[in-house]
Order: structure tokens, then sequence, then C-alpha cells
């Protein structure tokens, strides 16, 4: 139970440390910006839970931690069925369901928001040790890895939502804060790449063997 305490209390802070960035940036605080909110944090959460096999991979200082990989990685996925919900459910005056994701522009960012969440899902229903004994453990890991695919789905979604935001903050050439997406995006890259890396460095550890 200490490692959902310790991961509860660190997404909360997160939590409230993106509502005080968009407060920061946006000067106000309502319904879409908590949801918002919801799923920044959801971004991160999944994010740091992914990045932590590569940082163990390459690094050791980050050993003692890897065990809490689940338990962000299910924390982030809390977060972004809560993201679901709350857009679904109270704010469907704001983005009324289904017509709003029918709408063409919006048409990729939504199935790609889909199928993400559906293999978070899938993830989340097999992240346990009664799933790794049906399974196997080398088929049970490779199923666990389609979460990158969803996490590329995830960053492309955040990108196609946030990006003419990116653009007016660039074009006003001021100092004010960026869009939290954008620092976020550019982490999602990082992890994705970070993955990228172990791979190569695994097959090059083969191929030398």
């Amino acid at each position: 139970m200490k490692f959902w305490g310790h991961t509860l209390v660190f997404s909360l802070l997160f939590y409230f440390l993106i509502l005080f960035y968009l407060f920061a940036s946006e000067g106000y605080i309502d319904r879409t910006i908590l949801n918002r909110a919801h799923a920044d944090t959801a971004v991160f959460l999944i994010g740091l839970s992914f990045a932590f096999s590569g940082i163990c991979y390459f690094w050791n200082f980050a050993d003692k931690y890897f065990i809490y990989r689940k338990y962000l990685g299910l924390s982030g996925f809390a977060f972004a069925l809560s993201h679901v919900a709350i857009t679904i459910l109270l704010l469907n005056d704001v983005f009324p369901f289904p017509s709003y994701y029918q709408i063409h522009e919006n048409v990729p960012a939504f199935i790609l928001g889909v199928y993400a969440i559906l293999i978070y899902a899938f993830m989340a229903a097999i992240s346990n040790k009664f799933a790794s004994h049906l399974f196997g453990g080398p088929l049970w890991r490779s199923f666990l890895r389609l979460g990158y695919i969803a996490y590329v789905f995830t960053i492309l979604h955040f990108a196609l939502k946030s990006y003419p935001s990116w653009l007016t903050w660039i074009s006003k050439g001021s100092f004010s804060l960026p869009p939290i997406t954008l620092p976020l995006t550019i982490f999602g890259a990082g992890v994705i790449l970070l993955r990228i890396a172990v791979w190569i460095s695994q097959k090059r550890k083969k191929q030398s063997v």
C-alpha cells in the first residue's frame, strides 16, 4: 500500500502544479481548465512510467524507483479515464457528444485518443500476476509494450489538439508562459526517443554476441 500512497501524493502534487501553471498562463480556473489538468497529468505520469525503463537501462541512479513504474502508469490511466468521463459527462455543452467529434478537423485527434485509451485499458487489465502466468512472461511483456504505441497516439492527439495554441504563442513573440501542452509534448517525444535508444542498444548487443 505504501507504493500506492507515495504515487497518489506525487500524482496530486503534480496535478496541482499543473493547475497553478494553467492559472498563471490563462489567468483563471474553470471546469475546462480542471479537465485539462487531468489530461496533462495523465500524459506526464504515463510517460514517466514508460521512461523508467530507459532511464534504468542506461543509468543506475533511478533503479530504486523502478518499482513505481506500474503505479505511475495505472495512476496516469486513472487520470486519463477521468479526463474522458469529465469531457463527455460534465462538458457536453462545450464538447457535445458525438457531434463535436464528427467535425472533420476533430476526427483524427478523437480516433487517436480512443485507440490510446483502449490500449491503456488492456494494459491495465493485464497488469497483474494472474495475466503474467496466463500469457507467459515473454508474451505478457510483449503485450505491455503496446503501451508505447498508445503513448505515440497520445502525443499525436495532444499535438493535434494543441498546435493552434502553440502557433498563437509563437506568433506573439512575447515572454508569456508557453501552453503547458508544448513542454509536455516535448517530454512525451523524449520518452519515445529514449525507448528507441534502448531498442537500438539491445539490438547492437545481440549482434555483437
